[in-house]
């Protein structure tokens, strides 16, 4: 057991009276800037402009840390050796997959707001009869300078209207609805250009190894998508920031 053992000497009363008087003008002294300089060393705030540097570094810093590699985006390659003056991005996708449906306007208005060193490219993956033909229409579509009339229409078609697009013969139909003409439809689908087209995004697809839509490859070195980046919303950030660092060099 711990005990308080009282002690053998104690001060006098005006010992006392002095040891406080002196502990008071001691804590005054410390308590009192020297000079009002100092004082007004103390009250320094930080400028307009040392704020938004310290919160963009902050935000920078976030950014670095919020997205890793092996986590919200995969490393296909190693970096180029210098710096990509043009970051190529490569979207896989397919018109017959939901998720590609619902991620469009996302991608849409990233078009509108990339980074002008990067460029944007829509490739048709497919690995059925089914997706393979819409590949087909896809590029037939490109081929005749219509894209803009055919992609959103087509998407809505299958995923709002749920139209049938599984044979030749439907998507000839739409194509002629959308002001195409027979004989323009014939000439294009099944045309040498659109085979070496749909070939070379089956290619492609191998190549970056995917094993999905939709899904992004960003100057050839990494790939994200939807899931990896953690929510649709997510995609065009972890883009952005992937082109940045190839743009950059790091």
């Amino acid at each position: 057991m711990m005990t308080f053992n009282k002690p053998a000497h104690f001060f006098n009363k005006n010992q006392v009276r002095l040891a406080a008087t002196l502990w008071m003008a001691a804590a005054v002294f410390c308590h009192t800037p020297a000079n009002a300089a100092d004082t007004k060393a103390a009250e320094k705030t930080a400028t307009p402009t040392e704020k938004t540097a310290t919160t963009e570094k902050t935000t920078e810093a976030a950014i670095t840390e919020e997205f890793k590699e092996g986590v919200h985006y995969t490393r296909l390659q190693d970096n180029p050796v210098k710096p990509l003056e043009i970051v190529p991005v490569i979207e896989f996708f397919s018109y017959g997959c939901p998720h590609c449906f619902h991620l469009e306007p996302i991608v849409r208005s990233w078009q509108d707001t990339k980074a002008t060193y990067t460029t944007f490219t829509r490739m048709p993956a497919f690995w059925n009869e089914y997706f393979e033909l819409l590949a087909q229409g896809f590029y037939t579509a490109e081929i005749l300078n219509i894209t803009d009339k055919i992609h959103e229409p087509l998407f809505k078609a299958i995923h709002e209207l749920h139209q049938n697009f599984q044979s030749r013969l439907a998507i000839k139909a739409f194509f002629i609805a959308q002001g195409v003409s027979e004989e323009q439809f014939e000439k294009t689908f099944d045309s040498f250009t659109v085979k070496q087209k749909v070939k070379m995004v089956d290619v492609q697809f191998q190549k970056y190894k995917m094993r999905g839509v939709p899904a992004f490859v960003v100057g050839g070195v990494y790939s994200t998508s939807p899931t990896q980046a953690g929510s649709a919303e997510n995609v065009p950030k972890v883009i952005n920031f992937l082109a940045k660092k190839l743009h950059q060099g790091n």
